[in-house]
């Protein structure tokens, strides 16, 4: 063998797919390669056209253009393109252009297509198995029972009760558009030039902003109006609109039909028509309460809401997302009962959720993660008590509102987690510049924080710090990935399901530990190398699609892989509650139908290629 020949071996070796195959398979790859150069600015593949090799940058840099000329990817060494064109017959739909002079080696279209029916590892590489097969079986879930759905995953924004619309011109007078809705009977005016929604006007925005203000009600009503307000699409889901509301804290949602006004959505509206366990419902009593024993009383309710959701087929990224809006519901009105005791804080601090809440992909029974940022002013001496008895009285009221204190103490009522921001930086510097495995793990906690309440920006300074720390900073990449690889999902050799060995939940699947928490790994560690700002890991997934970091394909599959299996988790835990038990993350494999544990299996393997693929890229050997 010549030294040309053992160069490309140890090359294909580095990088994946080749990487996940043995040397003797390798060597006879690289006997069948060609090697071509091309210029900067030559055009590889063009839409339209046809290949007959698979792609694999030696060195250089080529730019992947789609319809429209939108730039989707920019690939470097070691990255390969055109597989996706191969198992469509060689059609070309993307153009390939290299952005500087590439080297590339050439596979043909024989030896890709045999790789792929003979090597597991390989396909499962070019095209997860069981990828679309499992998007597929998102898209034909059972339908829902439309008595049960109560407009979350099964009807559009069109389907609820919207508001007539009243529009009026932003020249219209405070006094005229006050008028205007007392003829009409209407809590707000949509405020447009007649093509587009400029503002949004309400009788609370007339009582705070005109009547307190002793305003002249002859001005314009455009100067009291809230300018381009938050807004929902006709065709989008109701279950959007819903959390939207509770995210966002309004109660008028104006409605668009592409961008012209359609109509007004209020809570009001959705409240009556959802009587019940719906986070609207629910969270607008929480805010009302005055007494720990009312919210503990709200907060037994709180399960009865995946059960709904669940039944309405409402996807598990939507009440993950609904679930944190309660946590959050509860703990904003403990902070300000707290504050009503202790009166105003003496300096500003920011409540940061973590783990699952902070990221919003929430289930029932979990414990907290909360921690606080406090200003640089803050002195111990001074203000240590009241922050001590704030802190505790959220933590321990949440404990007794269901919500259990973590075993770990990764709480803010402990003074380690309860600090000024610039001695957080300086942990965050200590995690990163040396990634012990206590500092993995404190990292893998604190890196989903998410602010609930207090001065945000305080969370947006840290934040960004521990983003610029992180970014570039390989050694901890790399340690980050070996930690994230050391959850795998329950697949056996044979495909078939690994059990938990004795205990309390033998033979059953952890659907957490080893079903959720393995995506949400592999989504962190992609959000740290990309600098990406998003917490949720679906939105992690996608920024690190967008950005190359992996393909638009591959987060595509893991988004579907994470629905599956958190849905899955869904359904085990709604069960449960239905059944009065105590609802849990392990679930008997007997409780599958076969639709379900052949979805399962599918979305385990996208996960274990993921994880295959990131041990490849930082030579991790434990795959």
């Amino acid at each position: 063998m010549n030294v040309d020949t053992e160069e490309i071996i140890h090359f294909l070796a580095s990088h994946p797919p080749f990487a996940l195959l043995s040397r003797e398979q390798l060597a006879a790859i690289a006997a069948r390669l060609d090697i071509v150069q091309t210029r900067r600015g030559h055009e590889i593949l063009a839409p339209g056209g046809k290949t007959n090799v698979l792609h694999l940058i030696r060195s250089g840099a080529v730019d992947v253009h789609g319809p429209g000329g939108k730039l989707l990817l920019r690939l470097g060494e070691g990255e390969i393109f055109g597989a996706e064109a191969l198992l469509r017959g060689g059609k070309v739909r993307n153009r390939v252009t290299a952005i500087e002079k590439t080297l590339l080696y050439l596979l043909p279209q024989q030896e890709f297509h045999r790789l792929c029916q003979e090597e597991d590892a390989f396909a499962e590489f070019i095209v997860p198995l069981g990828a679309e097969r499992l998007r597929s079986a998102l898209q034909r879930q059972d339908p829902p029972d439309l008595t049960l759905a109560l407009n979350l995953g099964a009807s559009l924004v069109r389907d609820l009760p919207i508001q007539p619309m009243v529009l009026a011109l932003p020249n219209l007078t405070i006094r005229e558009a006050a008028q205007w809705m007392q003829d009409r009977t209407v809590p707000a005016l949509l405020i447009s030039d007649g093509e587009r929604l400029l503002g949004l006007v309400t009788d609370r925005d007339l009582t705070t902003r005109v009547v307190a203000t002793a305003m002249d009600p002859s001005q314009p009503v455009a100067q009291v109006m809230t300018p381009d307000p938050v807004t929902i699409g006709i065709d989008d889901q109701a279950s959007d609109a819903m959390l939207l509301m509770v995210e966002k804290n309004i109660k008028h949602l104006p409605v668009l039909d592409g961008e012209r006004p359609a109509g007004l959505l209020t809570s009001q509206d959705l409240t009556v028509r959802q009587l019940g366990s719906t986070p609207v419902y629910l969270i607008s009593t929480i805010a009302r309460m005055e007494r720990l024993e009312d919210l503990r009383a709200v907060a037994r309710e709180v399960p009865n809401l995946l059960v709904t959701m669940t039944a309405a087929n409402a996807t598990a990224l939507s009440m993950g997302k609904a679930m944190a809006f309660m946590t959050d519901a509860f703990t904003k009105r403990l902070i300000r009962m707290a504050e009503e005791r202790l009166g105003a804080p003496p300096v500003p601090y920011v409540w940061l959720a973590g783990g699952s809440q902070g990221r919003q992909e929430q289930m029932v029974g979990g414990d907290q993660d909360n921690c606080l940022i406090l200003d640089n002013g803050y002195d111990p001496q001074y203000h240590g008590l009241y922050f001590e008895a704030l802190t505790r009285f959220v933590c321990d009221s949440l404990d007794l509102c269901g919500y259990d204190h973590c075993p770990g103490n990764m709480m803010a009522s402990n003074p380690t987690w309860r600090t000024t921001l610039s001695e957080w930086q300086q942990n965050f510097t200590q995690w990163i510049s040396q990634p012990d495995p206590k500092a993995l793990m404190l990292v893998s906690v604190f890196f989903d924080l998410r602010p609930i309440h207090g001065e945000m920006t305080l969370a947006d300074e840290l934040r960004t710090y521990i983003l610029d720390k992180a970014r570039g900073a390989t050694v901890f990449h790399a340690h980050m990935s070996v930690n994230a690889l050391s959850r795998t999902p329950p697949l056996g050799f044979f495909r078939d399901f690994v059990l938990r060995q004795g205990g309390k939940y033998a033979d059953t699947l952890d659907l957490k530990l080893t079903g959720v928490i393995p995506v949400v790994d592999l989504a962190r560690v992609y959000a740290l190398e990309s600098g990406v700002e998003a917490v949720n890991t679906h939105e992690r997934l996608a920024a690190a699609g967008q950005q190359g970091i992996i393909t638009e394909s591959s987060a595509r599959d893991l988004r579907d892989a994470l629905e599956f299996i958190a849905f899955t988790r869904c359904r085990h835990q709604a069960r449960a509650i239905k059944a009065s038990r105590i609802p849990n993350n392990h679930l008997p494999p007997t409780e599958l139908s076969e639709f379900e544990r052949r979805h399962l299996k599918d979305a385990f393997r996208v996960v274990q290629v993921m994880q295959r693929s990131l041990a490849s890229r930082h030579h991790i050997d434990r795959m």
